[in-house]
């Protein structure tokens, strides 16, 4: 969800120099936390993805905000990616005295925000709709993003095996379309991590949750570490814990 078409009076992000193909900007904020927004893949492979939750992640200015995006689509698995974007993260939280980091990703950037959890201090990762892996061999069926997956070369993330919940609250979105239940089938069961289900969703989950002004709420609880506030929030939307939906749906299957 391209945030920039929603509202164009929204606050101008200043850009961070960076190494190509990863994109960096910051969105000033006053409180201790710091958010990392992470771009999705976006919908026109010629443009760079677009800039996707950063007023949400603001909250009118409270949180600092920073938007990482990477041009060449690798799932953080391009030369030196990861690195960078640590090293990025590690020095704004720095700069700005951060005593929350919150890692907010949709589809590739859920993913993003999964794998970072396991490489720097990330208090929270919220995965809307992420992938579980789009590595060929992984998920053969998964072909909506082939043209960006063949030309990842090297592959050091190449699945989301572990989430962890050991010192991140993980919080994961995924819709019940035959597509999404790719990824969602195949995701690690942690009694730790929050993982909701919108059985009537698909891809598009964070579009439609914003078009019926649901999602700001649930990103606004999610966070600030309000897990009983973001639960009835969720149902509220339609999402229903993960084990629930499961357990629902082999009820069906009898």
């Amino acid at each position: 969800m391209n945030e920039s078409n929603v509202n164009p009076t929204l606050p101008v992000l200043q850009e961070i120099v960076a190494e190509p193909p990863v994109a960096l900007s910051y969105l000033p904020g006053q409180s201790g936390t710091l958010v990392i927004c992470l771009a999705g893949v976006g919908t026109k492979q010629s443009q760079s993805p677009p800039r996707e939750f950063y007023k949400m992640a603001s909250q009118e200015g409270a949180n600092h905000v920073l938007f990482v995006s990477d041009a060449s689509r690798s799932w953080m698995n391009g030369s030196g990616i990861a690195q960078q974007i640590v090293a990025a993260i590690e020095k704004l939280a720095d700069q700005v005295n951060a005593t929350r980091i919150v890692a907010l990703g949709n589809s590739m950037g859920g993913t993003m925000a999964l794998i970072l959890a396991g490489l720097t201090q990330i208090d929270a990762a919220i995965a809307i709709v992420p992938q579980f892996s789009v590595h060929p061999e992984r998920v053969p069926e998964e072909q909506r993003w082939r043209v960006f997956r063949n030309q990842i070369t090297d592959w050091p993330f190449e699945a989301i095996t572990r989430l962890h919940t050991d010192k991140t609250s993980i919080i994961i979105f995924h819709g019940a379309s035959p597509d999404e239940r790719i990824h969602l089938d195949r995701f690690p069961k942690d009694a730790k991590a929050m993982h909701f289900v919108f059985p009537d969703m698909d891809h598009r989950l964070a579009f439609r949750l914003h078009k019926k002004r649901k999602l700001n709420r649930i990103i606004r609880h999610a966070i600030a570490a309000k897990p009983w506030k973001l639960r009835r929030a969720i149902g509220q939307a339609g999402g229903l814990p993960r084990e629930v939906f499961e357990r629902t749906q082999r009820q069906d299957q009898q």
